[in-house]
């Protein structure tokens, strides 16, 4: 399973911090909440996160 690094420093911090979210996932890859959104929701899609909420209360959590 490939995962770019935006994506691996991802998992680790929702591993550490116990979830992330689009705007986290924004500010510490340094891109744009769309790419954000589109690269969370592909971790969703390969079952590496689980996605709790809806809209801006939306949260993903590890599930390794």
């Amino acid at each position: 399973m490939e995962l770019n690094e935006r994506q691996k420093r991802a998992l680790r911090y929702a591993f550490e911090e116990g979830f992330i979210t689009n705007k986290i996932y924004a500010d510490i890859n340094e891109v744009s909440n769309k790419t954000a959104s589109l690269e969370l929701k592909d971790l969703e899609r390969k079952r590496l996160l689980e996605i709790r909420g809806k809209g801006r209360a939306t949260k993903y959590i590890a599930k390794i």
